[in-house]
């Protein structure tokens, strides 16, 4: 029992690097849809600074059409607030990475 007391109270946040990153996001185009910006290895993490950085904004027509599993449109209806970083009703909004930062009401690209 100490010693996995010990081993949880010096157990540290992962850091990301890139192998452990999803690749398939940084492709350099959404499937059907306009190339991604791109972000070099050394500027995954949220915690680096990136003012370069211009994210595409993109929703594909298949999310546009509003399947049962798609979030509504949060930019287009500020009356729905989607609760982050906790289980919202049925939904885990959590993320396995770490928090997840909330921008002008909707989650950092």
């Amino acid at each position: 029992k100490q010693w996995y007391q010990r081993r949880v109270r010096e157990r540290k946040k992962p850091t990301l690097a890139p192998s452990a990153t999803n690749q398939r996001c940084r492709n350099t185009k959404y499937l059907n849809g306009p190339e991604r910006g791109k972000v070099p290895d050394d500027k995954i993490a949220w915690t680096i600074a990136f003012p370069e950085y211009k994210p595409v904004r993109y929703t594909s027509e298949r999310v546009l059409s509003k399947p049962v599993w798609a979030d509504p449109d949060i930019e287009a209806d500020k009356k729905i607030v989607l609760k982050f970083n906790k289980v919202d009703g049925k939904v885990n909004r959590t993320s396995h990475t770490g928090e997840i930062k909330i921008v002008g009401g909707v989650p950092m690209n």
